[in-house]
């Protein structure tokens, strides 16, 4: 590991979300110290099999890369994206190899719903067998959210965590892009609400948010953002925070 990257845990070290994900990875990870050496040290062989403790059984992950490591502590254990409580239907924009996904079930328990949206071929086949027993409960959309809908150009790299719409990659490849507000529509023609949706994109996260029409978003409970930056955006009835690079929407109305 770099000097840079050990500053960077250092500087993480003083933050309380950190020693929250500590305190989790010691109480939920099957292995501790594996875990640990993995994320801290960069060491450990791939792919791996992380077990998380789930009340009274282990939830087997799989991660193929030091980068899914750092999903799983983001996800499972730093709790970037904490569920309502009683949360039912769940819209995951930028699934990965669907860690997120898989929280979001345990989360919201055996009647919970998640759409899930995730265009890498890559990444579908990985987030497939990370789900495999729940394919019940999870509805998979194998192709990029945008703004407006047709085609574009998705960088991919090899991590598969790090791509996105109009980004540059190791290669670029066409997707077909489905348009936000007509995807959350369309789910809410099913449902009453949405209890969560989560958007991780690496790319075009604030333009997303801002093409959702306003009597949709009176119907989302609560929204988590990443964006690296300020949220430049304003709607009443929501109610903002922040935690790292995760701006939090609480919808005052559905609360």
């Amino acid at each position: 590991m770099s000097l840079r990257h050990w500053k960077t845990h250092a500087t993480a070290a003083l933050q309380g979300r950190h020693w929250r994900a500590l305190f989790n990875i010691l109480r939920k990870a099957r292995q501790p110290g594996d875990f640990l050496r993995r994320y801290l040290q960069g060491k450990g062989e791939y792919p791996a099999t992380i077990d998380i403790r789930r009340d009274s059984s282990l939830v087997p992950v799989t991660v193929w890369s030091w980068h899914d490591v750092l999903t799983i502590n983001e996800i499972f254990f730093r709790v970037d994206y904490p569920v309502p409580t009683g949360s039912k239907v769940v819209v995951d924009l930028g699934s990965n190899i669907g860690i997120s996904v898989l929280y979001f079930l345990l989360e919201t328990g055996p009647d919970g719903l998640v759409y899930a949206y995730e265009p890498v071929p890559e990444n579908l086949e990985k987030l497939r067998l990370n789900l495999r027993g729940y394919e019940g409960r999870f509805r998979l959309t194998p192709h990029a959210i945008g703004p407006a809908g047709g085609k574009a150009s998705f960088g991919v790299e090899k991590t598969g965590r790090y791509g996105g719409l109009g980004l540059p990659g190791e290669k670029n490849i066409e997707v077909d892009v489905l348009d936000v507000n007509a995807e959350i529509r369309r789910i809410l023609k099913r449902h009453e609400r949405i209890d969560l949706l989560k958007i991780d994109i690496e790319s075009l996260e604030l333009d997303l948010l801002r093409a959702i029409d306003r009597d949709s978003l009176r119907k989302i409970r609560r929204i988590h953002l990443e964006l690296n930056g300020e949220l430049d955006f304003a709607a009443d009835g929501f109610a903002v925070s922040r935690r790292g690079l995760i701006y939090t929407l609480k919808n005052t109305w559905l609360s």
